[in-house]
């Protein structure tokens, strides 16, 4: 119970530590970041941080970082644009082989290989480490033990030289204890981070490539409502050719001209967002989760249809609806695509870079605190 109860108490120093770290990179890194509300309330001891998240803005917490504007996200939380966008998943990857041999994609597996690799070292330097102060730990405890039992002797012996043994034993373990410190503290926090940053690679290349197939998917189904668009009014003029037979050309062209007036798809952004607004949040029938019932409502739909001509109209009317979204969530991925390429690029460059230094400068840290324990061992 005793080791169980030291191990949480060092597991919760280790996340405060971390979460230390962690601030103080958000501060001296990203600008303006002082004036953010929800940086301001993690703070604020008064704000219940967890109900502040998922109370008051419980529309940010359930977020997919998918459906999120990559640059200026805070000010497109209401953008349906975004809200609606396909969720790309690693299977979709099969639908566009093309991609894999796309240079980009083939740089940035070069990258995620290397990091891979610096991932699996430093994860295998981490545990040797472990490994090495959990043998100190055991060592000290020993070595307490033989200083006490030494000191006790000597006030029996009333001997100096037994003395001394007990005192040597006591400084050898303030040097041990300090080199545990210094793996502990100074290094393998240190290494723990930088391992974790090689995660943060990954996700980074990974979120990359999933937002590439995100706008493969939108070019797909944009292409796919195009051609079936065109079937439609394809229908739509065979329809128009057989009434025209009917009816006077007059009437013809005063309900083709009405019809177009309310049936056609929105034309600015305002409208869009009302439309996607209003189609995202409209309640969905029960037949929906059950399997194969909406597909019979369809056919019973199909066959007992009173007004078979404005169902048809209504599914051109939505189908424009989607194109004219699609081409809009088309644009919006195309210029965020194109700038998150270079940066994505440079970040990695300037990323690399400074972790080879960052772990140049914690093996020499390392270094100089083992050769200052055997100095001290050889005295």
């Amino acid at each position: 119970m005793v080791v169980q109860a030291n191990n949480t108490l060092n597991l919760i120093e280790y996340r405060k530590r971390m979460l230390a770290v962690f601030l103080n990179r958000c501060l001296h890194s990203i600008e303006g970041i002082i004036e953010n509300e929800f940086f301001i309330n993690f703070f604020n001891p008064e704000v219940n941080f967890n109900d502040y998240l998922f109370q008051e803005h419980a529309n940010i917490a359930k977020l997919n970082k998918y459906r999120v504007a990559v640059y200026d996200p805070l000010n497109n939380l209401d953008n349906q644009l975004y809200l609606t966008l396909p969720i790309p998943a690693s299977s979709n990857l099969a639908m566009f082989p093309e991609m894999v041999n796309e240079e980009q994609f083939q740089n940035l597996d070069l990258v995620l290989k290397k990091f891979a690799k610096y991932e699996v070292i430093l994860d295998n330097i981490s545990k040797c480490n472990k490994r090495i102060i959990k043998h100190y730990n055991e060592v000290n405890a020993n070595m307490s033990d033989m200083g006490s039992c030494f000191n006790k002797l000597s006030l029996l012996q009333d001997s100096d030289f037994i003395e001394e043994m007990g005192k040597n034993f006591e400084r050898k373990l303030i040097y041990s204890n300090s080199l545990v410190e210094l793996i502990n503290l100074k290094f393998l926090d240190k290494l723990i981070e930088l391992k974790n940053f090689t995660r943060t690679v990954k996700e980074l290349i990974e979120f990359n490539r999933k937002k590439v197939l995100q706008y493969k998917l939108i070019e797909k189904e944009l292409y796919t409502s195009r051609v079936k668009l065109k079937g439609y009014q394809k229908q739509q003029e065979s329809i128009n050719k057989i009434d025209s037979l009917i009816h006077s050309k007059i009437d013809d062209d005063e309900n083709s001209q009405h019809n177009n007036d309310n049936n056609e798809a929105p034309i600015t952004d305002a409208e869009l967002q009302n439309a996607l607004y209003i189609s995202n949040n409209k309640n969905k029938t029960f037949y929906g989760k059950i399997p194969y019932l909406k597909k019979l409502n369809n056919a019973i739909q199909k066959y007992t249809d009173n007004d078979p001509d404005k169902t048809r109209k209504d599914k051109m009317y939505q189908l424009k609806l989607g194109i004219y979204k699609l081409e809009r969530q088309y644009e919006l991925l195309e210029v965020e695509l194109g700038r998150m390429g270079l940066d994505v690029k440079v970040e990695l460059t300037r990323f690399h870079d400074w972790f080879k230094l960052q772990l140049r400068a914690l093996v020499l840290t390392y270094e100089a605190g083992l050769q200052e324990y055997l100095r001290n061992n050889c005295a």
